[in-house]
This record gives C-alpha cells, sequence and structure tokens, in this order.
C-alpha cells in the first residue's frame, strides 16, 4: 500500500519514508506505516488533522489502531510499558469534546478500534487495570461550596455515560 495513493496531496500534509506530516508550525508525525500495521498518533494539538485522516482511512476501507504521542520510537519501551501508554491515551482522548465529537459526526466506531487493538496485543487485562483507574477519575465529582454546585471532572453527560458503558461494549466487541 502506497501512502501517496491515499492521503490527499495538499501543502500541508508531506509524507516522507512510510510516516505522514502535519505541517503545523513543525512537521508533527500523524501516521506512521511499519510493515503491516498504520499507526494514527491522538494528537489533540491536530485534532482536526486527525479527524480529517481518519475519515480519509475509514473511507477507504484501512484497517489502522491510534498510537500515544509520547509514543515515536518503539524500542524505547517494554512491551508492557508501550501498551499501558496506549490504552491511556486511548481512554484520555476519548473524554476530550473535539475527539468525541468528531469521531461521532464521522461515523468512526472508536469502541470497536480499541477492542481491534485489545485483540490484536492480547492486552486485555492491561485495559482492565487502566480502565478501572481512569473511570474513577473520570466520573468523579466533587462539591464546590463556592457556588454550591456539584462538579464532574469531566463536564458532559454523554462522554461520562460512553465512559461509565466502555468495558461493557468492549467485552461485547470481543465475543464477535
Amino acid at each position: 500500500m502506497n501512502l501517496s495513493n491515499i492521503i490527499p496531496n495538499n501543502d500541508r500534509w508531506i509524507i516522507s519514508k512510510n510516516i505522514v506530516y502535519v505541517d503545523y508550525i513543525a512537521k508533527i508525525p500523524i501516521l506512521v506505516k511499519s510493515g503491516d500495521d498504520i499507526w494514527v498518533y491522538l494528537d489533540i494539538k491536530i485534532a482536526k488533522n486527525v479527524l480529517q485522516l481518519v475519515k480519509i482511512l475509514k473511507k477507504s476501507n484501512i484497517d489502522f489502531l491510534f498510537k500515544s504521542t509520547k509514543i515515536f520510537f518503539d524500542q524505547k519501551f517494554t512491551y508492557e510499558e508501550f501498551h499501558k501508554i496506549n490504552i491511556s491515551q486511548y481512554l484520555r482522548n476519548i473524554t476530550d469534546p473535539v475527539f468525541f465529537d468528531g469521531f461521532y459526526k464521522i461515523g468512526f466506531d472508536y469502541t470497536n478500534n480499541l477492542s481491534k487493538y485489545l485483540i490484536k496485543y492480547g492486552c486485555y487485562d492491561e485495559f482492565k487495570e487502566i480502565y478501572n483507574i481512569q473511570k474513577n477519575r473520570l466520573l468523579s465529582k466533587s462539591h464546590d461550596y463556592w457556588i454550591n454546585k456539584e462538579v464532574f471532572y469531566t463536564e458532559r453527560e454523554d462522554i461520562r455515560d460512553y465512559i461509565g458503558s466502555l468495558e461493557r461494549e468492549i467485552k461485547i466487541n470481543l465475543l464477535f
């Protein structure tokens, strides 16, 4: 598969040695093709470009997985560290309204993508461990005494509902 056939030719996206960069102040990697795997970096700074790329890949029926922006050189991390960082990034970024609304708008199944990642690398146990920690933090609330109101860590209720039911949805996806 040739990346130049998939990625549109414009002055903002640069393809070099199986890496697609976005020209955003500096060249920021957005997609890496290593062997048969295609990795898309979940970077909130370039969320609009990530969503465009996901839409292009979805339309072309190309399977890909997301990768943390902390991981560019895979060999620096152990196998467990790599997956823990990646799964944490998966969970953290879906709580961002830009990604949450963007994926919904383009019709991308984020839960299915995460399930594919867990199946491919067999790291459901790591997911469960990280999910329980992240879920407790993301769904937590505190009382703001100044305004006498309960304040949630994640403001939007639809995102909280998604996070709350994510483990169940992942289990369903793993069965089928």
